[in-house]
Order: C-alpha cells, then structure tokens, then sequence
C-alpha cells in the first residue's frame, strides 16, 4: 500500500478474508484522513491546496485516489499510460451509494463468503473479488465503476459464486 500501509481508520476499513488477503476497502462518506494516506509522491501538476490520499496498494489494477481541492485547483492536463496486466484473480469494481442505501455482500472468488457491508449515501466500497447488491431502501443509487473493457454482454461479465445469500 502506498503511503501509510494498510491501514484502518475511522473512516476507511480493509475487509479481509481468513487468510488476511484484502477482498475490499470500505470508504465512508465523511472521509477527511488525507495525511494517513499520502500519494506515492506528491504531483508536481497539483495545486499546493489539493488534498490527495491514495487508498488503493499500487500493484491493484485500479486504483482510487481521493482528492479535495477548492476553487481554481487541480491538475495539468494530463493521461495515464497502460501498464502491464495484473496477476488478480478479477476485475476490480467501485460501488459509490449516492442515495438510500444499499448491502453489499462481499466474497472471495472462490465463494467464501467474507462480510456484508451497509452503504448509505456518500459511502463507497471498493471490491477485489466477488460480491452481490441488494437495495435497501427505495429508488437507492449507486454509482459502479470497475475495469473495462466491457465484454458485450452481461452473462459474459460474470462468473456466478454458488453461495447463498
């Protein structure tokens, strides 16, 4: 992990299977912890005011950084070159709870289930492994962003786990 390690905080939380390995990083919606997780090395194109935490180990094939600026700060224009493939079992996957909420059923590829999380709105999990949704509230939003690119199809996006839940 970047900066501070893995680490939990009031507001960030690394779920972990049996075996220690991180399946998924909890973030909530009052994260306000930027100086526990420093950036690999602060951007030379950044306003001196930005606020920037890196929350993801550099080797995840996505990674989320969560950034804090005011008027007129930000970043050069700038593009992110394509590095080699990962060695992770899955495509990673971010789940943002804009509104309501909503659990999120957390498991490792294998099928093990690990935890279930309750987002409400501003929280966002981000997921290594499997996982299922269920609303809990209604018109609950969720915002997804996960690795592309898309396969076409749903049926070829997913690999079931055959667990209950």
């Amino acid at each position: 992990m970047t900066g501070a390690g893995a680490i939990d905080t009031r507001s960030v939380r690394h779920v972990r299977a049996r075996d220690r390995r991180i399946v998924a990083i909890v973030v909530r919606s009052d994260f306000d912890e930027y100086d526990q997780f420093p950036p690999l090395q602060p951007g030379a194109d950044l306003a001196a005011r930005t606020e920037k935490a890196q929350l993801t180990p550099d080797q995840w094939p996505l990674q989320v950084v969560l950034m804090r600026g005011h008027p007129d700060d930000g970043a050069a224009p700038h593009y992110h070159p394509l590095e080699q493939a990962s060695p992770m079992p899955a495509r990673h996957q971010v789940l943002i709870c804009h509104s309501g909420a909503a659990r999120v059923g957390v498991f490792g590829v294998d099928g093990e289930p690990v935890e279930d999380v309750i987002l409400r709105a501003g929280d966002m999990i981000l997921l290594q492994e499997g996982h299922a949704v269920r609303y809990l509230e209604p018109k609950t939003r969720v915002v997804e962003i996960k690795q592309g690119p898309y396969p076409g199809t749903d049926e070829a996006d997913r690999r079931p786990l055959r667990v209950a839940w």
